[in-house]
Formats: C-alpha cells, sequence, structure tokens
C-alpha cells in the first residue's frame, strides 16, 4: 500500500469518526434539526437524575408526584407513597422515545392528531411536565393519539411496539415517536391500594367492639374448618346458619381502599368508633378503627372509613383461646417468610411469636397516619353487629296432642 494511499484512508477514518461523534452528540443534546432516529425529549438523557417533580394533566384532573426523601407520592393525595414502578415507567418512555418522522407545523391541525390541551371537554391530549428540585422545567410533552406501528415491529426489538403523536416545543412541528404512553390523572393509576394482605388461612379470631358495649367474637379451633365458633352467645340466640362467619374468613385478603387521607382529617375519638380486631394463629393482631362519614354531596349511602394498626400479641390472649398454650411446634406456613441477615445467613433461633412480631412492624409502617376509604363490599364485616350472624332461637314446639281448651274441653261443635 503506497503512502498516499494510507494518508487517505486515515483521513476518511478521521473525518467518519467525527461524523459519528457529532450525530450522536446532536441526537441526544437535540442540535440541528431533529429527525428520524433522534431523541424526542434530549433533555432527559442528561437530566434524568435530576428530576423531582412529574405532573400529568388530561381532561379529568391532574395528578402531582413528588420525589420525597427517595420516595415517589402523589401530592394530591396527601403525599401518599406511589408505584415507584408505574413512575418510571412513564419517564424511561419519555425518555427512550425516538422520533419516527415530522408531523405538521401547524397548531390548527394539532387537534386532528389528539394534540389539544387537556382543558376539559372533549379535550383527548394529555400533557406531562417534568420538573427539577427547583421548580424549573426539565421537559413538557403534549401526548396525543397512539398509531399502531405500521412496521409491527421495530428493528432490533423482539415485540411489535405502538407509536405516539406527541409536541414537545412550541413553534416545533408535532412529533411521530415509537413509544406508548398510559398516563391517567386518576388515583388508582399512581398509587398501590392495597392496605393488608393477610390469607384466609391464617385468621384464628375476631372481636368487633361496638359503642355501647356490644360485642361480637369469633374463634376458630381448627384451623382447618372454614367457620367461627361463635363467642358468649346470648340465652335464647342462636346462629343463624353454620356458614354466617365465613365473610370473616377473607375480609383481610386483598384488602383495598377506594381512597385515602391523612388520618388526622377525622375523629378517631367519638362514640360511633367501630373497633375490630383480627388475629392470626401465631398473634399478628391488625386492629381496623372505623367510622362512617356522609358524603357532602348527600349520598345516602355513608362511606367507610377507618384506620389500621398492625402489632403482635401473645397468642394466649385471642378471644376464645385456651389457658394454655401448647409448645410452638415448627414455623407454620401462615408465619411471615423466613428473615435473614444482611450476609443472606437466616436468622437464628426465631420463634413463631418473633417473626410475627417483625412482619408486624413491617405492614405497620406503611398504613400508619393514614385514612382508608373501605369499599362496601369489605366494611360490612368489619363492623358487624351481633344481629348481623345471631337470630333468636326459635320456640319449641310441644310434643304430642294439644291441650284441650279448659272453656271448651270437648271442644267446639257444630250445631244440628
Amino acid at each position: 500500500m503506497s503512502p498516499n494511499t494510507v494518508k487517505t484512508l486515515g483521513a476518511v477514518t478521521i473525518l467518519f469518526s467525527a461524523g459519528a461523534w457529532y450525530a450522536n452528540n446532536s441526537r441526544a443534546s437535540g442540535g440541528g434539526s431533529a429527525g428520524a432516529g433522534d431523541f424526542a425529549v434530549p433533555a432527559l438523557q442528561e437530566r434524568i437524575n435530576d428530576v423531582a417533580s412529574v405532573v400529568v394533566e388530561t381532561k379529568d384532573g391532574k395528578a402531582t408526584l413528588e420525589r420525597v426523601d427517595a420516595q415517589w407520592t402523589l401530592a394530591e393525595k396527601g403525599g401518599y407513597p406511589a408505584k415507584e414502578a408505574k413512575v418510571r415507567e412513564v419517564l424511561m418512555a419519555l425518555r427512550g422515545a425516538e422520533i419516527v418522522e415530522q408531523k405538521t407545523s401547524d397548531p390548527e391541525k394539532f387537534s386532528k392528531l389528539g394534540l389539544d390541551e387537556p382543558n376539559g371537554g372533549d379535550s383527548k391530549g394529555k400533557r406531562i411536565t417534568i420538573q427539577d428540585a427547583a421548580g424549573a422545567d426539565i421537559a413538557s410533552v403534549l401526548i396525543g393519539d397512539r398509531r399502531p406501528s405500521k412496521a409491527g415491529f421495530s428493528p432490533g426489538r423482539t415485540r411489535s411496539k405502538g407509536q405516539t403523536y406527541i409536541h414537545t416545543t412550541e413553534g416545533a412541528p408535532a412529533l411521530l415517536v415509537d413509544q406508548e404512553f398510559t398516563l391517567d390523572a386518576r388515583t388508582g393509576t399512581w398509587l398501590d391500594q392495597q392496605i393488608v394482605n393477610v390469607p384466609a388461612t391464617r385468621i384464628r379470631a375476631v372481636r368487633i367492639a361496638h359503642p355501647g358495649g356490644e360485642q361480637l367474637e369469633l374463634y376458630r379451633k381448627d384451623m382447618a374448618e372454614a367457620d367461627f365458633e361463635i363467642l358468649n352467645v346470648p340465652e335464647g340466640m342462636e346462629p343463624k346458619s353454620p356458614s354466617a362467619t365465613r365473610t370473616f374468613m377473607s375480609t383481610l385478603t386483598g384488602l383495598r381502599f377506594d381512597d385515602v387521607k391523612k388520618a388526622d382529617a377525622f375523629d378517631w375519638t367519638g362514640e360511633e368508633v367501630v373497633t375490630t380486631e383480627f388475629f392470626t394463629e401465631h398473634g399478628l393482631r391488625v386492629t381496623i378503627k372505623s367510622i362512617e362519614v356522609t358524603d357532602e354531596g348527600g349520598n345516602e349511602n355513608p362511606t367507610t372509613w377507618c384506620t389500621v394498626a398492625v402489632d403482635a400479641v401473645d397468642p394466649s390472649l385471642l378471644p376464645g383461646a385456651p389457658p394454655e398454650q401448647p409448645e410452638p411446634g415448627p414455623p407454620a406456613p401462615e408465619t411471615a417468610p423466613e428473615e435473614t441477615e444482611g450476609d443472606g445467613v437466616p436468622v437464628a433461633d426465631s420463634t413463631p411469636l418473633e417473626k410475627v412480631e417483625r412482619e408486624a412492624a413491617s405492614m405497620h409502617g406503611t398504613v400508619a397516619d393514614w385514612a382508608f376509604a373501605l369499599p362496601r363490599w369489605k366494611s360490612g364485616s368489619i363492623r358487624m353487629l351481633p344481629s348481623g350472624v345471631l337470630q333468636e332461637t326459635p320456640e319449641a314446639e310441644p310434643d304430642g296432642e294439644e291441650e284441650p281448651d279448659p272453656e271448651d274441653p270437648e271442644g267446639s261443635k257444630d250445631d244440628e
């Protein structure tokens, strides 16, 4: 190879490397005219770790997600913890969105792409504003209609992807990008609505204390049975049916809320508070204090709001428990998962109660200081009165023939 050829190839290599560097830098920074393959929101490439707030606006309302002490929270619900995975999903979709093609620059035509501001009415657009800790915008993107990918599969990917129309900068054209976005201002989109989850197979006893002294206590002697024994049944009363108590078994299974507020939004010292305690075999106690609140709109059906506390108690103190408990055997399936120390070595010499104490501390930390609005179908068992499972014992029918009427010992006769 001649020296001139070597020089020529070296120059081409340098030019190619410089061109590749410029293309990549331009793609990430948004330099020049953004085109197919460029990032649609380049600011997120460099500033993703600066994100402190995400505001989603739709025609139905607004959701303000704020990062507080390394935890995403929803401001509209008093700062209740938000789904980390959902926030991350939205941010990563925006950060990775690549331009498929530029569309119209005429704002009058944006509505045809679903790119109208979310001002209520029939607007379809959804705006997401991403800010840093100082409240300055990192990016503000209007999300429009979804368009199925014509190609079906994106290069280098294993599944088909939808595409979405977006608009990022005033005066710039609308863009078609290679991402789908699920944005909603409703609570359920951003919050994990599960309060607690204690399987039916773990519930050993229940106690419900009503204002005025009425109390309902249930105990399951055999954990393999599906029904509870009703304790302290008043004279003249009996269970309505053998299965009348089964509803209590599943009350804490996947218990979810419809709404959430700070607990101090309500008065929990009033006489209308009902206290319900659920106990597991090894002493996990879930205490639910509930009240009924009439909606300001005059809804005939009040909403049940409650607080939830979780702790551990000596199993011998459960309602209906025998005075002496047998020595606990190997940890039963109902206990908390095996604890491990920092190096992964199982915690030694943990009794069932000690495991439950750790489980209770973990569960309580997620529900403390909050009030939850319960679904109506769950609140019934939490506020059940004794009359809900008991009925008067029917009077026994007399055996044999009826005694004659002393005023008519021979019985009435027809006139002949």
